[in-house]
């Protein structure tokens, strides 16, 4: 059953990568040396947990089997047992525990506003260097898509940006006040350690309100902000404020000097916009600072939509209006922002997904491990429990002996569990980004769900238990 789960479950392992894994090769079939790792494992198992109550059988007390002649007379309670049960349903909560922390979180990052528009936006990446565009060739292509994009019928705004967040893949540099700003050689040797070090993102007019970015102050991109114009900036409100403090920045120059070729005239700040989660959903919004790409042409760019309706029905008017204007050029990684934004969760969802798996493997363990002890414990007991119905016990307290036996193997895995899972929750809080700590409320309910299962699985041997004939359970023996 294994092997033939195995290719399902590898499919499933390739479902979490990111689109940009596609290009390389990514090999998790399953092979001679993975089957032979696997054989050796298991059966090295099989033979340490058959070797146990083969051991123990060879402690029979003949003289307590020949006085009791019941079924397992004569062996003595195993520890070995009850230790594997009591360490099977502290596995489960601690697996539960990481789970549910790691649900939680990804709940918490989903529905929390990152600060930009989540539904509604559909979008594809086009590299224009690949088909050697050059310069104005390019910001013209720019142009005649954004004006043509904006007639498609179902589409409310379009506009261009290197990056789309929730994407740790826009540019750096420093910045610095007019004047302050040193020397080419000296920045290009010194980039990373001198000036203030921000994101900049290049972007096309109506790029605020194709993504539902809020502009606080100032105005946005237009047209006329391309080369040979003054140089303009947008700025996010965290950059706005961490440059000039309680003053209005609208209006003030930044200087952005370039690493190469002739330099640039320090920039105007025209607006500031809202702050954004713009590289991750988890971590804070980051010093942003927003360029028009008419002034700072490249031709790697998305092509971003805001729809009125379904966006996945967008991406196809996408990838035909960059077929019309050019029949060579084709976007690549079309995808919703929905999908966008899982795609960025990547390693949030895998985690919870396989610690998810295993926490419900854990527990159907655990579940079965109880109900398999207690079961053999009752049919170990039947002249017992026939003796104390015979003298007046009502099925209720015999039952309730039963599960009482039960409940106590759980407390105890329980008592284990709870402070291991609070430092394995620490584990998972500095091994993903954006998990937040374990609520007690959440550890009380998880430690419920498992008395629940765990009371689930006494209660077939406690219901036979209580259903016992005295008459002829005593006639057996």
């Amino acid at each position: 059953m294994g092997l033939f789960l195995s290719g399902w479950v590898t499919e499933l392992i390739l479902s979490f990568r990111l689109p940009a894994m596609g290009f390389r090769r990514l090999d998790v079939g399953v092979d001679g040396r993975v089957l032979g790792f696997t054989l050796v494992a298991w059966v090295t198992i099989g033979l340490l947990f058959a070797l146990m109550p083969a051991v123990q059988s060879l402690r029979l007390d003949l003289t307590g089997a020949l006085k009791n002649g019941a079924p397992g007379g004569g062996f003595r309670r195993s520890r070995w047992r009850t230790a594997l049960v009591v360490a099977q349903v502290a596995v489960s909560f601690i697996l539960l525990a990481g789970a549910g922390l790691l649900l939680r979180s990804l709940y918490r990052i989903v529905t929390s506003d990152p600060g930009f528009e989540t539904r509604n936006i559909a979008m594809t990446s086009i590299d224009l260097t690949v088909h050697r565009y050059s310069e104005e060739r390019g910001e013209a292509l720019y142009r005649r898509l954004l004006e043509r994009l904006s007639a498609v019928p179902g589409v409310a705004s379009a506009s261009l940006a290197w990056t789309v967040p929730p994407q740790d893949l826009s540019g750096r540099a420093s910045i610095f006040y007019p004047g302050q700003e040193p020397p080419q050689d000296v920045l290009r040797l010194k980039e990373f350690e001198i000036g203030l070090r921000v994101d900049i993102d290049p972007i096309a007019p109506h790029y605020f309100r194709t993504l539902g970015i809020p502009l606080i102050a100032g105005r946005d991109f237009t047209e006329q902000d391309r080369v040979g114009a003054p140089g303009v900036v947008i700025l996010s409100r965290k950059l706005a404020e961490r440059l000039w403090p309680g003053q209005t920045s609208v209006g003030k120059r930044i200087s952005w000097p370039t690493l190469h070729g002739p330099p640039r005239a320090p920039v105007e700040v025209i607006g500031v916009a809202a702050d954004t989660k713009y590289r991750t959903l988890t971590g804070e919004a980051p010093l942003l600072m927003y360029a028009p790409v008419l002034q700072n042409y490249d031709g790697r760019t998305t092509v971003v939509v805001r729809t009125a309706g379904d966006p996945r029905g967008a991406i196809a008017d996408l990838q035909r209006v960059l077929s019309d204007a050019d029949k060579d050029l084709a976007g690549f990684a079309p995808q919703t922002m929905s999908e966008h934004i899982a795609e960025s969760l990547w390693q949030q969802r895998m985690a919870a997904s396989w610690i998810g798996a295993f926490s419900l493997m854990a527990l159907i363990v655990a579940a079965v491990g109880l109900y398999a002890v207690i079961a053999q414990s009752v049919a170990q007991r039947t002249r017992e429990v026939g003796i104390r119905m015979a003298l007046g016990a009502a099925p209720g307290s015999v039952a309730g002996l039963v599960v009482r036996e039960g409940i106590l193997l759980a407390v105890a895995g329980l008592v284990i569990g709870v402070p291991v899972a609070l430092g394995f929750a620490g584990v998972v809080r500095r091994s993903v980004a954006g998990v937040s700590d374990m609520e007690p409320v959440s550890f009380a309910g998880i430690a419920l769900l498992l008395a629940a299962v765990m009371l689930a699985a006494c209660w077939v041997p406690a219901h036979r238990a209580a259903r016992v004939n005295p008459i002829e359970a005593l006639r057996c023996e």
